[in-house]
């Protein structure tokens, strides 16, 4: 969540003459009890058109105010009197950690939406965003943690990274059409996000993009996608379905596999508890199941010539394992935290050392090896991690 925070350290460019700026216009402010005040919000006027601003020293309005403000009603005196102001933006950090909003009108006018414009407003349970909004910033949701729901519309073309990490109230998200790409960390730890829908014009997803999101079930990766960031789905330990759309030159779900697998290396990226790897896999990538505490078992075919770092990482339900004579590489960490390992069978005849830590956690296993090699796995690293070592 530090990440998201370090979007509010912003810099204001000196303002073109045309431009004023305004400390004192006043928003209409509704109380849970429906009481209606008006506090003072900041912002840039230009003519009738304001943008909501964050300061060096304060936010838009103060943090501890509490209720609904309506971006519709922004006045330059207050009681709604003197001159209407339209809002057409939304500044980095305007609203940045005012938790005690519980809703906001964004009105039509507004086109953008900046870098950690909510970012910690966990009273916030829903949000409309206006079809005239093209962009939505970094970070301008994070740590939204009461949000529910979240309609994005169509004139979106840009979320970026980490827009609605740690929004782990969130159940399901339609990411419209127009949207091309999913940035870095827009979902990073959306616990509560059951289903998402990634339209066919997507043509990226980002690097930890959907990190942590235990609760989806499923998910269909359109044959647009040219592009996987690292660990985009780790963490996903409810997954049972992951799907790559026939006709994607770049990715491909072979037999059925439920996973991702890049087409041009055969490298499996990404799977799920459900995951079958196919015997032309030769490779299973970094952090292809990290996270994946739900799998219990898994079937390495003797095509695997490489196991990436923290491939296995924090499978904590599997409990067998069976690792092919053709292995010639195990990365870092690559069954770090395998706590529930209780056997753990090597064909591999000529002995390597492994990634550090590659077998930590995994320490009351037993590791079954080829019949003379014993003395060699109990003097090679990580392998002699593991002290119960049998032919």
């Amino acid at each position: 969540m530090k990440r998201i925070y370090s979007f509010l350290f912003v810099t204001m460019a000196m303002l073109m003459l045309s431009v004023s700026s305004a400390w004192a216009q006043y928003v209409k402010l509704t109380a849970e009890d429906g009481t209606v005040s008006w506090i003072e919000i900041d912002g840039i006027i230009n003519g009738t058109n304001i943008e909501i601003f964050k300061s060096y020293s304060s936010n838009a309005i103060d943090c501890n105010t509490k209720g609904s403000i309506d971006l519709n009603e922004v006045w330059s005196q207050s009681g709604g009197s003197g001159t209407h102001y339209q809002v057409t933006s939304i500044g980095k950090g305007a609203f940045y950690f005012c938790y005690g909003l519980t809703s906001i009108d964004i009105p039509s006018s507004v086109t953008s939406i900046g870098n950690s414009a909510f970012t910690g407003c966990s009273g916030l349970t829903s949000i409309k965003i206006p079809s005239s909004v093209i962009s939505i910033g970094g970070g301008a949701f994070g740590g939204c943690s009461s949000l529910t729901s979240i309609e994005i519309p169509s004139s979106v073309i840009s979320i970026e990274e980490y827009a609605f990490s740690g929004c782990s109230a969130l159940t399901s998200v339609e990411i419209p059409s127009s949207v091309t790409s999913i940035g870095d960390y827009v979902f990073h730890d959306c616990s509560g996000l059951t289903s998402i829908v990634i339209p066919s014009g997507v043509n990226s997803i980002g690097g930890s993009a959907f990190y942590g999101c235990s609760g989806l079930t499923y998910i269909v990766i359109p044959s647009s996608v040219t592009s996987i960031g690292d660990y985009a789905f780790r963490g996903c330990s409810g997954l049972t379905s992951i799907v790559v759309e026939p006709g994607n030159a770049k990715y491909d779900s072979r037999n059925n596999c439920n996973a991702i697998i890049e087409t041009a290396t055969n490298t499996l990226i990404a799977g799920c508890k459900n995951t079958k790897i196919t015997s032309s896999v030769t490779s299973i990538g970094e952090y292809a199941f990290s996270g994946c505490s739900a799998l219990t078992s898994v079937e390495i075919p003797s095509s695997v010539t490489s196991i990436g770092q923290s491939a296995f990482r924090g499978c904590s339900g599997l409990t067998s394992v069976v690792i092919p004579s053709r292995v010639t590489s195990i990365g870092k960490w690559a069954f770090f935290g395998c706590s529930g390992l209780t056997s753990i069978t090597s064909y591999i005849t000529d002995v390597f050392e492994t990634g550090p830590y590659a077998f930590e956690g995994c320490e009351n296993a037993t590791l079954y090896v080829p019949r003379g090699l014993a003395s060699t796995y109990q003097s090679t690293a990580d392998w002699n991690r593991i002290s119960n070592i049998k032919e």
